[in-house]
């Protein structure tokens, strides 16, 4: 039933996970007495699909799956296990700026103006950064794909170069300087910086994820590996945000519990290109429906402790 729905590419699989991410933010502020204003749920829902679409565009103009939304499906539940994700402002825009970082990164892989899009994805890396020291580390795709693409054009990894100069005068010109020596502090203060404290469930809930996340790597790459070559380097970028992804998680969480949300994505995505290599209908059917279980599980359980 879910396969066959989401199985599809249509605006209404779109609104469905919108709508479902939102009804378990709601319950959630709801069944802890958060009331939250109409213009903070106005801004969170428009940040939310801004990132459903940007997602779900990155899919679809990368080849990183067929025409489905079984990714955003994923992404959907993995988001509604935890659903105060979404009201972390900072974080939705480390994670869009993250994704239109990773659009242009996948993007070399046409060999069209490289040079604007190591640029382009620079920028939106170190914007990231704003909001999030952390996702500096998000420059280790963008050297990857440099060296998947164009490793002997040393001209291109200069243009990086040139754009964190850009960012720089930008900061320094246009910032105040109270802005720019925060930015920095920043960095210093919180890059790579694990926290101390530790919630009795994340081990599990993380070696859970690991494990699910490295299930879908290993089939994925088992059933493309015979072909489709240019996927293959492409999801291997995936591969490596991923790992990135449960990087940030491992070293953040704690401080920044919304940090699983740049998780999510990656993984999601590896899901999909993981279901579609499953060869009959039920498993396709009841890898959707644990995933469902799982969510509403992990959000029950999330409940349950704080109340």
């Amino acid at each position: 039933m879910i396969s066959s729905v989401f199985g599809k590419s249509r605006l209404f699989n779109f609104l469905l996970v919108w709508g479902w991410i939102m009804l378990f933010v709601i319950l959630d502020q709801g069944i802890a007495g958060v009331a939250l204003s109409w213009k903070t749920m106005l801004i969170n829902a428009v940040l939310l699909a801004l990132i459903l679409g940007l997602l779900q565009f990155v899919i679809a103009k990368n080849n990183l799956t067929t025409q489905h939304h079984i990714a955003l499906f994923f992404f959907g539940m993995s988001v509604s296990a935890h659903p105060t994700a979404v009201l972390d402002a900072p974080m939705m825009g480390t994670l869009a700026a993250l994704l239109l970082a990773f659009r242009r990164i996948l993007s070399m892989r046409s060999l069209n103006e490289v040079r604007s899009k190591v640029f382009d994805a620079t920028l939106w890396i170190l914007l990231a950064s704003w909001f999030f020291p952390s996702a500096l580390l998000a420059l280790v795709l963008l050297y990857l794909a440099l060296y998947f693409y164009q490793w002997d054009h040393p001209k291109n990894w200069l243009v990086s170069l040139l754009a964190i100069a850009a960012f720089l005068v930008l900061l320094w010109g246009f910032g105040s300087e109270a802005a720019a020596l925060g930015y920095f502090n920043g960095l210093q203060a919180e890059f790579m910086r694990p926290d101390s404290t530790q919630h009795p469930w994340f081990p599990f809930l993380f070696w859970s994820a690991f494990g699910g996340s490295a299930w879908t790597l290993f089939r994925t790459v088992q059933s493309l590996k015979s072909g489709l070559s240019g996927r293959l380097l492409s999801l291997r970028l995936v591969f490596v945000f991923w790992g990135i992804g449960f990087l940030w998680v491992g070293l953040h969480v704690h401080a920044h519990s919304s940090v699983w949300l740049l998780a999510f994505v990656p993984a999601s995505v590896l899901a999909a290109a993981a279901w579609e290599t499953l060869p009959k209908f039920w498993m396709k059917e009841a890898m959707l429906w644990a995933g469902m279980a799982a969510s509403i599980g992990a959000w029950i359980s999330g409940v349950m402790q704080a109340v």
